[in-house]
């Protein structure tokens, strides 16, 4: 069995950032979800699952959305407690 990792996230929006990667296109992104001038982001509790074969996103009525993993351009962690 392939490991797979699964948590419930809360997906605040998706913002087109054309050809941008790495921080500039997170950047770009950031400030487009929370400028003044727009519509509060509608945000969802989806349940966020990455496995070998790629990343799903379900939400609550079910519905899914998978991606292949190198659709993934930017990614990071942090450690949230020392065990």
């Amino acid at each position: 069995m392939m490991p797979c990792v699964a948590c419930n996230v809360v997906y605040v929006n998706s913002v087109d950032v054309e050809s941008l990667t790495g921080a500039v296109a997170v950047t770009r992104a950031v400030e487009r979800t929370f400028t003044k001038n727009l519509q509060p982001a509608r945000t969802t509790v989806v349940h966020f699952k990455v496995t070998a074969q790629g990343i799903t996103l379900t939400d609550n009525k079910r519905r899914s959305v998978s991606l292949p993993l190198c659709l993934a351009v930017y990614h990071g962690s942090t450690r949230l407690c020392t065990a």
